[in-house]
């Protein structure tokens, strides 16, 4: 809790104090004590707390404010804007973001928050100039604080605590930045692949991240906003275990929103998985189609590499584009589905070789490592663009009280071992369908 006071409101003397409260309220940082630079007249509205710089963490973002003319406060033009971030020792850094010209502006109040929907938090600030009390001009100023040009192309923001490096993998989620946006990943490393790191994008879908925080046994929630349904928030749970990730999303109300029932439509998540980051998974600097080769699904003839799958043409591209020659991406259906028809401007069309059960994954360059993307209730399946697999699974119960649904996938790296991975996946999913020949 962040409290500010001035001894005398007519003194420009302004002391901000951070307060840890439980039981009792107890001082825990000193930002300000009667300091000059520092009027605040309307303390709420010239304080906040958020991650106002995108790493990850909360600051403190301060305005203040420059008027001797309403209220006969001593303090000439201040119009700054400061951010106060606690480093690791507890010693507090003040920034100045912004020092107003005084032609045009003396003050302002303050917010944080996605500003423009780029999924990066922007400072808000609405200005004030001169006598409040009489007719003037205000403006509404954006402060962007997304790394400059040549600056990171990944910022943290939740990593969590991996009480068994050597054994579970260790999990953590940024936001990436690929072709100028950025991406809310979910970035896992291995330890019994070598140099194997993949990454989710979570997710491809009608949802707005919101945060994440890292929870206990070395795992981390993020939470999603419902975009057709803005009380709705998705909490999704990503829990290492030894040589897989689990993704478990589950919906639940805003508590911020008020209570009542949500509705009965849940949002389709597309969890996008690449290989971009393992290069010996990756399809660089190889041309796609020798990646598409490393790529396979179960299909009736057992471990089935795309490849050697019958690949229908890109719908939207011209047959002799080089996308096409062969297909560079491609879609699946189980056998228990009829294969859909696809329009003219699809990005992707249906291959007739169809799955049987819902795994589809890669193989290492080298030939002694998998990975693969798991669950045990998906119809389609889809090797994409960027080093990427889908395979997103069904919320279940499909008949259980919304807030009771659940939606599962599984991560896994091993062994390129095809048996192996069926039976681990047989355990973690039992209803998925069984591999003719193949399976334990």
């Amino acid at each position: 809790m962040i409290v500010g006071w001035k001894i005398d409101q007519k003194i420009n003397k302004a002391t901000l104090i951070g307060y840890k409260v439980g039981e009792t309220a107890d001082p825990a940082y000193v930002f300000e004590r009667e300091t000059e630079d520092l009027d605040m007249a309307y303390f709420e509205k010239m304080m906040a707390v958020a991650d106002a710089d995108n790493d990850g963490k909360n600051e403190l973002v301060v305005s203040t404010r420059g008027d001797e003319m309403s209220e006969f406060i001593t303090s000439k033009h201040l119009g700054h804007v400061f951010m106060y971030s606690i480093g690791g020792s507890g010693e507090i850094e003040r920034e100045l973001l912004c020092n107003f010209d005084d032609r045009y502006a003396e003050s302002s109040w303050v917010a944080v928050g996605d500003a423009d929907n780029d999924r990066l938090n922007e400072i808000v600030l609405a200005t004030g100039k001169g006598d409040r009390t009489k007719p003037g001009v205000s403006y509404v100023v954006l402060l962007d604080r997304r790394p400059a040009a040549g600056g990171p192309d990944i910022i943290p923001v939740a990593e969590a605590l991996n009480p068994q490096p050597d054994v579970l993998p260790t999990v953590r989620v940024v936001r990436e930045r690929l072709w100028g946006q950025w991406f809310p990943m979910c970035s896992m490393r291995f330890p019994n692949v070598p140099a194997f790191q993949c990454d989710a994008w979570c997710y491809e879908s009608q949802v707005d991240f919101v945060d994440a925080r890292p929870i206990e046994g070395g795992a981390v929630e993020m939470r999603h906003r419902d975009k057709q349904n803005p009380d709705a928030l998705v909490l999704t749970t990503i829990t290492p275990q030894p040589g897989r990730v689990l993704f478990a999303a589950r919906v639940v109300r805003d508590p911020e929103r008020g209570a009542g029932p949500l509705p009965d439509a849940l949002p389709g998540l597309n969890l996008c998985w690449q290989l971009r980051h393992a290069p010996a998974f990756a399809s660089a600097p190889d041309r796609y189609p020798e990646f598409v080769k490393r790529c396979f699904i179960f299909t009736e003839r057992g471990r089935t590499f795309l490849g050697d799958t019958q690949r229908g043409k890109i719908p939207v591209q011209t047959a002799d584009h080089e996308y096409n020659n062969p297909p560079w991406v491609q879609m699946y259906v189980g056998t228990w589905l009829q294969i859909p028809q696809t329009g003219p401007t699809s990005w992707a069309d249906y291959s007739p070789d169809r799955y049987t059960t819902p795994i589809i994954g890669v193989v290492s360059r080298d030939g002694k490592h998998l990975a693969a993307l798991a669950n045990g209730s998906a119809n389609t399946m889809a090797q994409a663009w960027h080093d990427c697999l889908h395979n997103n699974p069904a919320w279940l119960p499909p008949q259980a009280p919304v807030t009771e649904r659940v939606w599962r996938v599984r991560i896994y790296a091993r062994e390129n071992d095809p048996k192996a991975l069926l039976a681990r996946v047989a355990k973690d999913f039992p209803s998925a369908r069984p591999v003719p020949g193949l399976s334990p």
